[in-house]
């Protein structure tokens, strides 16, 4: 009877151990990888290093005793009230380089982001192999952010050790070593933490474009069980072409390099060499093929499948897919028989998640592509939340409008609040204004990125009632914004007693919660592809739904659009040559003006041009002067006009079909 159970524990360790291995699809190593033909011998997947550029460290160091013992909160913790901006517990965990202590003893002065790895997500694994993500890590981390690696897998101790090594090989690269100590990583798995962080991170699950394990299904009326492999889908913003909820035929496309027959409506089966991905993809949407599965050559890491410079202006309307090689598809793909492939992603805990500079937890939103730059975002965002922190301490009178009130349909936010002389008598009005969602979470928030504009009145007969007082453009899928605005040229727009402000978005958007703060105050008054990905520091939301991170004309997802200025004080009567005899006698008088500007809303000024600000009365000649030229006798108690017109690359753009719309609103300002 014990050798009987003996051998059935055995056989089951086995199976489970076999199992793991050919779902995880293989270790990175070294920018290269072990494939399915070996990594079912578990000795093998622990030895024989290619020891190439970026290489595991499977050494005698992973003979080294590690302690996994992580002291953290001694009562259990329920899954229950962790939600996105409760405060962090503390805790403290076990490190490769010592023990880890949050908040830290210098005080809260950080951000900190908690990543947790796992063999099976090949998104992970192209993050951890690909060099310029591991040099995005090192080189663009805030000085005041820290990242704590973990690991839900079981071989923890030799994943922490595989992960220090790739950080301090591409930090040794980068020439940023200083950036090491900034960068936490534990031998212990999530599982054994004995903290709060597991709950986060399994109540926190996603099924999203960075999260949830993407696989293929192969099966075959050969096989008894199919194959599971893990996948890494080409580049969101380069195919958008989706795989569908069914089963596809697979057949075999060489190397993918040239058009292939008889693939019509089936996935091609190509290996990755040869010629770019554009390439084989595009031969293949030729073929006719439903799609593309490339699969990594031997030993070598899943890759971001990705095109290349004038590549991208070539639509492609397949999805595609990269896989490791797997032994059984190849071998039956030989022998003729049929091999089917369906796509799945299987819901996982979350991988990341993070804690700003108040203590605050955060989502990390969702990853364009693997690169650990998507932290750096995000660590920019703390940075930018802090200091937004210190302005709001800025001592000033505030008025609330809105307070999670719900904007939705025609008539959007809607409020009427008492102004006081003294507010209104001030010289700085700052629009202080958060956008959150009906839920706690991202995944409850608005798709798109829609305008958002708040328009006052204070007497319903002035020609200025419902005028726009601030503009923001929403955040993709994400409810974290949050911005301080001055708009102080705008305060002549107020006035003492009631004022109704009106908050509101397109009426087809779904709902957003809005908050608006008035805030007054007195002061000395003194008058790319990555274009949006550099305005977080800004305030723009980052790691949002979309391709947020692509430069706008004078706008971007999740941030306030700043009020612009045009100085036209040069056109007015008399601008130039101005003595001081006359700047005396100009301030006493009402019909005269040494300062103009026009504000407004809108794309940024220099894409605009003014061509003139001129009563056509007074004019002398029958057509109108440039903005350069000098205007005498004009009489500014008439009717003026400006006219605007955009230009793109210098030329009038023309646009025949869907021009988008451009929202404007603009004031002519005079100051004595």
């Amino acid at each position: 009877m014990v050798l009987l159970y003996t051998l059935s524990m055995t056989f089951c360790v086995l199976i489970k151990t076999s199992g793991y291995e050919v779902l995880a699809s293989g270790r990175a190593s070294a920018s290269r990888i072990r494939s399915n033909l070996v990594r079912l011998s578990h000795r093998d997947d622990t030895e024989n290093s290619l020891g190439n550029s970026l290489n595991l460290g499977r050494n005698a160091n992973l003979r080294a005793t590690i302690n996994f013992k992580s002291r953290g909160n001694a009562s259990p913790i329920s899954i229950e009230g962790f939600e996105p901006g409760d405060t962090a517990p503390e805790f403290q965990i076990k490190t490769l380089d010592g023990e880890f202590v949050y908040p830290p003893r210098s005080g809260l002065n950080i951000s900190l982001i908690i990543h947790a790895f796992t063999n099976k997500s090949a998104f992970l694994e192209c993050l951890w192999t690909s060099l310029s993500s591991l040099s995005d890590l090192v080189q663009y981390l805030p000085e005041s952010c820290h990242v704590l690696f973990l690991t839900f897998d079981d071989m923890a101790a030799r994943d922490a050790l595989w992960m220090q090594e790739q950080i301090h090989r591409a930090a040794t690269l980068s020439h940023r070593k200083d950036v090491l100590s900034r960068l936490h990583i534990s031998p212990v798995p999530v599982y054994a933490l004995g903290n709060w962080i597991p709950n986060v991170l399994y109540s926190w699950g996603c099924s999203g474009h960075n999260c949830g394990l993407a696989q293929v299904a192969f099966t075959s009326t050969e096989w008894d069980t199919p194959v599971v492999a893990k996948r890494l889908d080409a580049r969101y913003d380069w195919l958008m072409g989706r795989w569908d909820q069914r089963s596809y035929r697979v057949i075999d496309a060489g190397d993918g390099c040239e058009p292939c027959a008889a693939l019509a409506g089936a996935v091609a089966w190509v290996s990755e060499g040869n010629c770019s991905f554009f390439t084989k993809v595009q031969n293949m949407a030729k073929s006719m093929a439903a799609g593309v599965l490339v699969y990594a050559s031997l030993g070598n890491p899943i890759q971001d499948m990705n095109c290349e410079g004038e590549e991208c202006g070539t639509p492609l309307g397949i999805p595609a897919s990269m896989v490791h090689v797997e032994p059984a598809v190849v071998s039956a793909l030989l022998r003729k028989q049929p091999v089917n492939a369906s796509f799945q992603i299987t819901p996982s805990a979350n991988f990341f998640f993070g804690i700003d500079q108040q203590g605050a937890l955060a989502q990390m939103g969702w990853f364009l592509y693997p690169t650990f730059r998507f932290f750096g975002w995000q660590a920019q965002w703390f940075d930018y939340l802090g200091q937004l922190q210190e302005r709001l301490r800025i001592p000033a009178q505030v008025v609330t409008v809105f307070h999670n009130t719900l904007m939705h349909g025609d008539k959007g936010a809607i409020a009427t609040v008492e102004l006081q002389a003294d507010m209104v008598n001030s010289d700085v009005l700052e629009l202080e204004v958060a956008l959150s969602c009906p839920g706690r979470r991202d995944e409850t928030c608005p798709h798109w990125d829609h305008t958002v504009q708040l328009f006052v009145c204070c007497d319903y007969f002035s020609p200025y009632c419902n005028r726009e007082l601030g503009r923001w453009i929403t955040a993709f899928r994400r409810g974290i914004g949050h911005w301080l605005t001055d708009v102080s040229p705008l305060l002549p727009l107020l006035t003492t007693g009631k004022c109704t402000f009106t908050m509101k978005t397109v009426p087809w958007a779904m709902p957003w919660m809005a908050s608006l703060n008035l805030r007054f105050r007195s002061s000395n008054y003194s008058g790319s592809a990555l274009g949006c990905a550099a305005r977080v520091v800004e305030g723009a939301v980052p790691n949002e739904h979309g391709t947020w991170l692509y430069g706008r004309g004078g706008w971007c997802d999740g941030l306030q659009v700043n009020p612009w200025i045009i100085d036209i004080s040069s056109q007015l009567p008399g601008a130039r040559g101005q003595t001081k005899e006359r700047a005396y006698n100009c301030r006493r008088s009402t019909q005269c003006w040494l300062v103009a500007q026009i504000r407004g809303h809108g794309a940024p000024a220099p894409a605009f041009a003014l061509n003139y600000a001129v009563n056509r009365r007074e004019l002398s000649s029958p057509s109108a002067p440039s903005a350069n030229s000098e205007v005498q006798g004009l009489n500014m108690t008439g009717s003026n006009t400006i006219l605007y017109f955009g230009l793109y690359e210098g030329q009038d753009p023309d646009p025949r079909s869907n021009p988008g719309y451009i929202i404007m609103s603009s004031y002519l300002v005079l100051y004595n």
